[in-house]
């Protein structure tokens, strides 16, 4: 039986593979949406899908601040 999910998760190939690294430099080897004949035909709107929601989200949280009431200050203390 062949398993895809468990293909990404090898570690001879992904260095720390049950993580996620946007920039590992051989990211493109990734099997999640297949390869060539076998590739998932939804994966460009799944890409953009992601895209879309992470840039919402970043813009929804770019004015986020930390409470200094119950966070301090960040500075150190003596």
């Amino acid at each position: 039986m062949l398993l895809l999910g468990a293909a990404d998760g090898d570690e001879r190939r992904f260095e720390c593979p049950n993580e996620f690294h946007m920039d590992r430099p051989n990211v493109r080897e990734h099997v999640a949406f297949g390869r060539g004949v076998h590739s998932c035909p939804g994966a460009p709107l799944v890409r953009a899908d992601g895209r879309i929601t992470l840039e919402r989200m970043l813009d929804r949280l770019a004015d986020i601040q930390i409470s200094e009431a119950k966070h301090g200050s960040g500075e150190p203390s003596v």
